[in-house]
């Protein structure tokens, strides 16, 4: 088993305006039928993401590398959103590297 606390980064990278994502339980299949309905939902939470829109309008020239969606589960099994993060890039660019050798004689 692995060490607590568990982290996640999701990245979105088709949004370019506010959005809601769901935050769900995966494959329940080893439940059965009577386990699941004492179980309830499986949406854990819902996020609604703002302020997306007018950070890419803020870096229109940046190139967008997506949002990125940082969670966190504690010792307690408690799954947190910790931070989300608008990733872009303002410059890409190549480096041309010359060495230039020089002998020195006395």
């Amino acid at each position: 088993m692995a060490p607590y606390p568990q982290r996640k980064v999701i990245t979105f990278n088709r949004y370019n305006s506010d959005f809601t994502f769901n935050v769900n339980y995966g494959d329940l299949n080893f439940l059965s039928e009577n386990e699941l309905s004492v179980f309830g939902s499986t949406n854990l939470s819902t996020v609604k993401l703002s302020g997306v829109g007018s950070s890419f309008q803020k870096h229109a020239d940046a190139e967008s590398k997506g949002i990125k969606a940082h969670f966190n589960m504690d010792e307690s099994g408690v799954l947190l959103l910790d931070r989300v993060r608008f990733i872009y890039c303002l410059f890409t660019f190549f480096i041309r590297v010359v060495i230039l050798t020089t002998r020195m004689t006395e």
